[in-house]
């Protein structure tokens, strides 16, 4: 019995969102309510894939449809808005053989192909693999370059002076000068305000450095609104009652990951206010049982050598992309499709 693919409405959210469940790949970015959300923010049409043999859902895959003028574009996650991964979660149930975990996961990839060629005809298609999918076979044999990016994620086993012990002596100083310090400050998780501070704080730093921010600012608050409590948590560093740094980390269940802020803080502020806040949200992440804490990107090489103070392993994941046009005209399509959108 071969795979087949339904693009599922917003009349099967439960069906999908309780696949998600069986599946080691999703991300909180894949239930139906953030999907709508990220549609609705770039501008994209939404298809939700779903791949089933006979009645058994097999995986999911969300892709958003971008259309400029008689051209074409499919993404997944959609450009625009710093969403780090999305594409596939396959369903595993049980302990499947090599052969047949296989076999379906090609069946379902080469079925969503058929889809994607026959419904929208792409000029252009760039998908991004979570991470914990380390084959990505299926999306070269459908003429995809496959391409290897990374991430850094810090380990949370063993407790929160073990976690400690593994930054580099240089962080766990400024952190103890932090909390030994005598200023007047404050960190704690709020709600739907501090996610449009969190963001202003970070377009204010864009800007000063002259650069574009993509990102709406009212976008995460509308996230944290339209998903469940816990899954987006923004989190605020105040001094004497002001707000001088802010993080927003998206909780997937296992993994807690630093997505939105952490920019430099105002020069007045004598405090290390970004380890301050990196080190709260792992400690509240060890106290909810989260087993990772991911320190999201490890493309930068100057962020990088901040980020690898916090004692995290470099952890892998994949993009594919594919143009009608030709491997030569990928970045250039996929600038194009972007600088329009």
């Amino acid at each position: 019995m071969s795979i087949e693919i339904e693009c599922v409405g917003t009349d099967r959210h439960e069906e999908w969102d309780s696949a998600l469940e069986h599946s080691p790949h999703a991300t909180v970015f894949h239930r139906c309510a953030a999907l709508e959300q990220l549609a609705a923010e770039s501008g994209t049409e939404l298809h939700r894939l779903m791949g089933f043999k006979g009645q058994e859902p097999i995986g999911v895959l969300p892709i958003f449809e971008l259309r400029k003028g008689p051209f074409s574009a499919v993404f997944s996650p959609p450009p625009n808005l710093w969403i780090p991964r999305l594409g596939p979660a396959f369903v595993v149930r049980g302990d499947p053989k090599q052969r047949k975990r296989e076999r379906r996961r090609q069946g379902f990839i080469d079925a969503a192909f058929e889809y994607i060629e026959d419904t929208i005809d792409p000029k252009y298609l760039r998908v991004r693999s979570p991470t914990g999918l380390d084959d990505v076979r299926q999306f070269k044999w459908n003429d995809c370059t496959v391409r290897p990016e990374y991430t850094y994620v810090t380990d949370l086993s063993g407790g929160k002076d073990a976690v400690r012990d593994r930054f580099t002596s240089e962080a766990r100083r400024r952190l103890r000068i932090g909390q030994e310090s005598e200023s007047e400050y404050t960190i704690s998780e709020e709600g739907l305000d501090a996610t449009e501070t969190v963001m202003h704080h970070v377009e204010s730093r864009y800007n000063e450095q002259g650069e574009p921010f993509p990102v709406p600012t009212g976008f995460p608050g509308r996230l944290y609104e339209a998903l469940q409590p816990g899954q987006i948590r923004p989190y605020v560093l105040r001094v004497d009652g002001d707000v001088v740094g802010g993080h927003i980390y998206y909780d997937d269940g296992d993994t807690i990951s630093g997505w939105l802020g952490n920019v430099k803080p105002p020069d007045h502020v004598d405090l290390p206010v970004n380890e301050l806040l990196i080190w709260r949200g792992i400690t509240d992440a060890i106290e909810r049982g989260r087993t990772a804490y991911e320190l999201v990107g490890a493309g930068d090489p100057r962020l990088n050598r901040y980020k690898l103070h916090f004692g995290p392993e470099l952890t892998g994941f994949y993009s594919m992309e594919r143009s009608g046009a030709g491997i030569d005209s990928l970045l250039q399509l996929y600038r194009w499709f972007v600088q329009y959108s």
